[in-house]
């Protein structure tokens, strides 16, 4: 599924953008951090897994090509990783939701 990794998320308000040091919060951004964050459950599988992914969304500017294990590989990294507020948003745009 092609995903839009440019996508700005929305502050507490609901208003764009949500920042962060001033700079925009994009689910690119997110999808980095969440993967490239440690968990302690992680298997050398994953880890692995989790370093491939985060290659391909460091070369993606505009859209990225994901499987449905990949994206609820992200949906879960980002729950470990986030508080609702960025959860949510992340979630509907990973599952195309909200007029994305």
């Amino acid at each position: 599924m092609k995903i839009k990794i440019n996508q700005i998320l929305e502050d507490e308000n609901g208003k764009l953008p949500l920042l962060e040091k001033n700079e925009e919060v994009s689910l690119k951004k997110i999808c980095i951090t969440a993967v490239l964050n440690p968990i302690k459950e992680d298997d050398f599988k994953t880890k692995m897994e989790k370093h491939g992914l985060w290659k391909r969304l460091l070369s993606s500017n505009e859209e990225i090509e994901l499987t449905s294990e990949e994206i609820t590989l992200l949906k879960e990294c980002i729950h470990k990783c986030f508080v609702q507020l960025v959860l949510g948003q992340c979630v509907e745009m990973l599952e195309q939701k909200g007029g994305v």
